[in-house]
């Protein structure tokens, strides 16, 4: 994205915010987002195209539905996932990555197989398994990333989280240890989280909804048991 260019996108999201925010009551509130939206978030997303504009990659994708990708349960049984992708970037090869737009907190990587991270990783699996219907091949998923408009999370508004440091030079990352990986555990990583994409759907099929908290230690202070079934017994 050049100076001009980026001059006429900013002109054209506020325009689009002008537009959107005009359904609205005319409300301190209604002002405040709208300032913050124009002077941060607008700007923030413009500096990571800006500086995106400077790779190979180029947005393939904006709000692609996927609505017929056939998973097969381990009785046998399949089912169709279905699922709206933000964004697609993707070079001229086929490498693409996921983007998510976010204005709240999002997971952030971990150095292990296990991430937190789950809706992108199966995002990139059914991408990959689905033909499009026109352009450029997805071939192979080299980024997972979240846009963090609102700055709550990371430094820079396109933030890599998971990508594979074999394919892409240093990525913007707010955990860049974390975040690099290998084209083996990349792959890996995503095919254990569709292993837990299946493993949850079974558990729905099968009516198990029981509580599984990350941390067992906190559930002496909620105050939720009535809804989860947790008993005292079960934290001693």
């Amino acid at each position: 994205m050049t100076a001009g260019d980026r001059e006429k996108a900013r002109k054209l999201l506020a325009a689009l915010v002008l537009a959107e925010y005009g359904r609205e009551a005319d409300t301190f509130r209604n002002r405040r987002e709208r300032a913050f939206f124009l002077n941060t978030m607008a700007e923030r997303f413009l500096d990571a195209e800006t500086a995106l504009g400077r790779t190979a990659f180029r947005p393939v994708r904006l709000e692609w539905k996927i609505e017929s990708f056939k998973l097969t349960l381990a009785d046998g049984t399949e089912i169709e996932l279905h699922g709206k992708i933000d964004r697609i970037d993707a070079d001229r090869d086929g490498n693409f990555m996921v983007i998510d737009y976010k204005t709240g907190k999002y997971p952030e990587a971990r150095d292990r197989l296990e991430q937190d991270i789950f809706q992108l990783p199966v995002y990139a699996v059914m991408a990959l398994a689905t033909a499009p219907d026109s352009g450029a091949s997805l071939r192979k998923a080299v980024g997972l990333a979240y846009y963090d408009l609102s700055g709550r999370t990371a430094a820079h508004a396109r933030d890599m989280v998971l990508y594979d440091k074999d394919a892409l030079p240093e990525q913007p990352a707010s955990k860049p240890n974390s975040s690099r990986k290998s084209s083996v555990d990349l792959a890996a990583i995503l095919d254990h989280s569709m292993a837990g994409a299946k493993k949850a759907i079974e558990g729905i099929r099968a009516n198990s909804f029981s509580a599984a908290p990350r941390d067992p230690k906190v559930c002496r202070f909620c105050v939720n048991e009535v809804l989860c079934g947790r008993t005292s017994e079960d934290e001693e």
